[in-house]
Protein backbone atom coordinates (compact mmCIF):
# COMPACT_ATOMS: atom_id res chain seq x y z
CA UNK A 1 0.00 0.00 0.00
CA UNK A 2 1.52 3.59 -1.07
CA UNK A 3 2.51 5.53 1.98
CA UNK A 4 -0.70 8.16 1.50
CA UNK A 5 -3.19 5.46 1.18
CA UNK A 6 -1.68 4.11 4.47
CA UNK A 7 -2.15 6.96 5.86
CA UNK A 8 -5.39 7.83 5.10
CA UNK A 9 -6.58 4.15 5.91
CA UNK A 10 -4.92 4.66 9.56
CA UNK A 11 -6.79 7.66 10.24
CA UNK A 12 -10.05 6.68 9.01
CA UNK A 13 -9.35 3.56 11.30
CA UNK A 14 -8.21 5.46 14.49
CA UNK A 15 -11.59 8.05 13.62
CA UNK A 16 -13.99 4.99 13.89
CA UNK A 17 -11.69 3.71 17.39
CA UNK A 18 -12.26 7.02 19.08
CA UNK A 19 -16.08 7.19 19.65
CA UNK A 20 -15.84 3.45 20.95
CA UNK A 21 -12.93 4.27 23.16
CA UNK A 22 -15.34 7.28 24.78
CA UNK A 23 -18.35 5.73 25.39
CA UNK A 24 -15.87 2.84 27.25
CA UNK A 25 -14.20 5.23 29.36
CA UNK A 26 -17.74 6.51 30.03
CA UNK A 27 -18.89 3.19 31.10
CA UNK A 28 -16.01 2.95 33.42
CA UNK A 29 -16.26 5.86 35.04
CA UNK A 30 -19.55 4.17 36.92
CA UNK A 31 -17.82 0.80 36.54
CA UNK A 32 -15.39 2.21 39.10
CA UNK A 33 -17.83 2.33 41.61
CA UNK A 34 -18.41 -1.32 41.79
CA UNK A 35 -15.95 -3.14 39.81
CA UNK A 36 -12.77 -1.12 40.64
CA UNK A 37 -9.96 -3.34 39.87
CA UNK A 38 -11.16 -3.42 35.96
CA UNK A 39 -10.94 0.13 35.73
CA UNK A 40 -7.80 0.72 37.72
CA UNK A 41 -6.28 -2.17 35.58
CA UNK A 42 -7.29 -0.32 31.96
CA UNK A 43 -5.70 3.03 33.30
CA UNK A 44 -2.13 1.67 32.93
CA UNK A 45 -3.01 1.69 29.46
CA UNK A 46 -0.70 4.89 27.86
CA UNK A 47 -2.11 4.41 23.94
CA UNK A 48 -2.62 8.05 22.87
CA UNK A 49 -6.14 7.74 21.55
CA UNK A 50 -7.29 5.75 24.82
CA UNK A 51 -6.07 8.32 27.31
CA UNK A 52 -7.42 11.05 24.95
CA UNK A 53 -11.39 9.25 25.10
CA UNK A 54 -10.83 9.88 28.95
CA UNK A 55 -10.84 13.63 28.76
CA UNK A 56 -14.94 14.12 28.38
CA UNK A 57 -15.55 11.85 31.61
CA UNK A 58 -12.83 13.15 33.51
CA UNK A 59 -14.02 16.84 32.90
CA UNK A 60 -17.29 15.96 34.12
CA UNK A 61 -16.35 14.02 37.37
CA UNK A 62 -13.71 17.17 38.32
CA UNK A 63 -16.69 19.51 38.14
CA UNK A 64 -19.63 17.19 39.89
CA UNK A 65 -16.09 16.58 42.88
CA UNK A 66 -15.83 20.26 42.81
CA UNK A 67 -19.11 21.13 43.58
CA UNK A 68 -19.69 18.57 45.92
CA UNK A 69 -16.19 19.97 48.07
CA UNK A 70 -18.37 23.44 47.59
CA UNK A 71 -21.47 22.09 48.97
CA UNK A 72 -19.15 20.30 51.71
CA UNK A 73 -17.17 23.10 53.12
CA UNK A 74 -20.42 25.49 53.65
CA UNK A 75 -21.42 26.60 50.00
CA UNK A 76 -20.77 29.57 48.05
CA UNK A 77 -21.14 32.35 50.65
CA UNK A 78 -22.96 35.53 49.21
CA UNK A 79 -24.40 37.52 51.82
CA UNK A 80 -26.91 38.85 49.72
CA UNK A 81 -30.75 38.73 50.39
CA UNK A 82 -30.73 38.72 46.92
CA UNK A 83 -29.41 35.45 45.68
CA UNK A 84 -31.67 32.19 45.55
CA UNK A 85 -31.29 28.52 44.36
CA UNK A 86 -30.54 29.17 40.76
CA UNK A 87 -28.04 32.04 41.66
CA UNK A 88 -26.42 29.89 44.26
CA UNK A 89 -26.36 26.74 41.99
CA UNK A 90 -24.80 28.63 38.85
CA UNK A 91 -22.12 30.03 41.22
CA UNK A 92 -21.56 26.46 43.05
CA UNK A 93 -21.20 25.25 39.48
CA UNK A 94 -18.61 27.80 38.27
CA UNK A 95 -16.70 27.50 41.73
CA UNK A 96 -16.83 23.78 41.65
CA UNK A 97 -15.34 24.24 38.15
CA UNK A 98 -12.83 25.92 39.27
CA UNK A 99 -12.21 24.35 42.70
CA UNK A 100 -12.15 20.86 40.89
CA UNK A 101 -10.05 21.48 38.45
CA UNK A 102 -7.47 22.89 40.82
CA UNK A 103 -7.60 20.43 43.01
CA UNK A 104 -7.56 17.71 39.85
CA UNK A 105 -4.00 19.48 39.16
CA UNK A 106 -2.42 20.02 42.40
CA UNK A 107 -3.16 16.33 43.34
CA UNK A 108 -2.19 14.68 40.63
CA UNK A 109 1.41 16.61 41.07
CA UNK A 110 1.43 15.22 44.70
CA UNK A 111 0.53 11.67 43.26
CA UNK A 112 3.27 12.19 40.77
CA UNK A 113 5.97 13.54 42.76
CA UNK A 114 4.96 10.68 45.40
CA UNK A 115 5.56 7.66 42.96
CA UNK A 116 8.76 8.44 41.59
CA UNK A 117 9.80 9.36 45.07
CA UNK A 118 8.94 6.13 45.61
CA UNK A 119 10.99 4.74 43.05
CA UNK A 120 8.42 3.89 40.35
CA UNK A 121 7.71 6.25 37.20
CA UNK A 122 4.33 7.44 36.00
CA UNK A 123 4.01 10.98 33.91
CA UNK A 124 1.40 13.99 35.16
CA UNK A 125 -1.17 12.98 32.82
CA UNK A 126 -1.42 9.25 34.42
CA UNK A 127 -1.40 10.59 37.77
CA UNK A 128 -4.08 12.74 37.05
CA UNK A 129 -6.35 10.48 35.46
CA UNK A 130 -5.78 8.51 38.45
CA UNK A 131 -6.76 10.70 40.70
CA UNK A 132 -10.32 11.69 38.39
CA UNK A 133 -11.12 8.54 38.64
CA UNK A 134 -10.74 7.69 42.29
CA UNK A 135 -13.16 10.88 42.81
CA UNK A 136 -16.11 9.48 41.33
CA UNK A 137 -17.56 8.77 44.16
CA UNK A 138 -17.20 12.75 45.62
CA UNK A 139 -19.04 13.23 42.95
CA UNK A 140 -21.71 11.25 43.21
CA UNK A 141 -22.03 12.27 46.52
CA UNK A 142 -23.12 14.95 44.87
CA UNK A 143 -26.17 13.68 43.84
CA UNK A 144 -26.92 13.11 48.00
CA UNK A 145 -25.79 16.53 48.64
CA UNK A 146 -27.44 18.75 46.48
CA UNK A 147 -30.99 17.50 47.06
CA UNK A 148 -30.23 17.75 50.86
CA UNK A 149 -28.76 21.09 50.22
CA UNK A 150 -31.84 22.10 48.46
CA UNK A 151 -34.99 20.48 50.41
CA UNK A 152 -33.08 21.23 53.86
CA UNK A 153 -31.39 24.70 54.13
CA UNK A 154 -32.64 26.31 50.60
CA UNK A 155 -31.26 30.01 49.45
CA UNK A 156 -30.62 30.23 53.54
CA UNK A 157 -27.12 28.21 52.56
CA UNK A 158 -25.01 29.95 50.13
CA UNK A 159 -25.63 32.87 52.48
CA UNK A 160 -24.85 32.18 55.36
CA UNK A 161 -27.86 32.25 57.17
CA UNK A 162 -28.79 28.27 57.34
CA UNK A 163 -27.99 26.97 60.80
CA UNK A 164 -24.46 26.53 62.47
CA UNK A 165 -25.11 22.69 61.98
CA UNK A 166 -25.65 22.47 58.31
CA UNK A 167 -22.64 22.74 57.32
CA UNK A 168 -21.70 19.69 59.75
CA UNK A 169 -24.61 17.59 58.74
CA UNK A 170 -23.70 18.02 54.92
CA UNK A 171 -20.00 17.41 55.55
CA UNK A 172 -20.93 14.16 57.52
CA UNK A 173 -22.82 13.28 54.51
CA UNK A 174 -20.12 14.29 52.01
CA UNK A 175 -17.29 12.01 54.05
CA UNK A 176 -17.85 8.64 54.04
CA UNK A 177 -17.53 9.24 50.04
CA UNK A 178 -14.26 11.42 50.90
CA UNK A 179 -13.11 7.64 52.21
CA UNK A 180 -14.35 5.88 49.77
CA UNK A 181 -12.39 7.87 46.69
CA UNK A 182 -9.09 7.62 49.42
CA UNK A 183 -9.52 3.65 49.09
CA UNK A 184 -9.75 3.86 45.49
CA UNK A 185 -6.76 5.83 45.23
CA UNK A 186 -4.82 3.89 47.03
CA UNK A 187 -6.07 0.90 45.37
CA UNK A 188 -4.82 2.57 41.87
CA UNK A 189 -1.17 3.07 43.54
CA UNK A 190 -1.24 -0.72 43.97
CA UNK A 191 -3.04 -1.81 40.38
CA UNK A 192 -2.43 0.56 38.08
CA UNK A 193 1.08 1.12 38.98
CA UNK A 194 2.17 -1.74 40.86
CA UNK A 195 3.65 0.21 44.12
CA UNK A 196 4.41 -2.09 47.37
CA UNK A 197 2.68 -0.96 50.19
CA UNK A 198 5.80 1.25 51.44
CA UNK A 199 5.58 3.44 47.82
CA UNK A 200 1.70 3.87 48.72
CA UNK A 201 2.39 4.99 51.94
CA UNK A 202 5.25 7.47 50.76
CA UNK A 203 2.81 8.57 48.04
CA UNK A 204 -0.11 8.68 50.28
CA UNK A 205 1.95 11.06 52.91
CA UNK A 206 2.88 13.39 50.28
CA UNK A 207 -0.28 13.87 48.93
CA UNK A 208 -1.86 14.88 52.26
CA UNK A 209 0.46 17.41 52.06
CA UNK A 210 -1.05 18.83 49.22
CA UNK A 211 -4.47 18.26 49.70
CA UNK A 212 -3.79 19.88 52.84
CA UNK A 213 -2.17 23.29 51.51
CA UNK A 214 -4.70 22.88 48.89
CA UNK A 215 -7.24 23.21 51.56
CA UNK A 216 -5.95 25.58 53.55
CA UNK A 217 -5.05 28.13 51.14
CA UNK A 218 -8.90 30.02 50.58
CA UNK A 219 -8.48 30.26 54.63
CA UNK A 220 -5.18 31.33 54.55
CA UNK A 221 -5.72 34.17 51.63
Amino acid sequence: MKPAPAADAAADARARRTPGLGRAWWGRALLVLWAPRSVLVALRETDEDDEVARQEPILAIVILAGMAAILMQGGTVVDDPSVDLLVGAVVTYVAGAVYGAAGYLVLGLGVQLGIRGAGAETTFRRARHLVAFSAVPIAASFLLLAPVVTAGYGSSYFRGHAPDSSRAVVLSLGLPFVAWAAALLVAGLRITHRLPWVGVATVAALSAVFVAAFVMLPVLL
